[in-house]
């Protein structure tokens, strides 16, 4: 989780390069933020699993 003046930036896993920041999920709050993570995780698994 990253903070910014603007907003919160969430992802799971660990960031190789500060170009990553922009992949991350971003949300007005934190809470937004990780909402928007998990949505993004979840989707991706269930793309892989169909």
């Amino acid at each position: 989780m990253l903070q910014f003046p603007e907003e919160y930036r969430f992802c799971f896993g660990i960031l190789d390069h500060r170009y990553d920041i922009e992949k991350m999920s971003a949300g007005a709050t934190l809470v937004d933020a990780i909402m928007l993570g998990v949505i993004h995780e979840t989707n991706a698994v269930n793309r892989i699993d169909s």
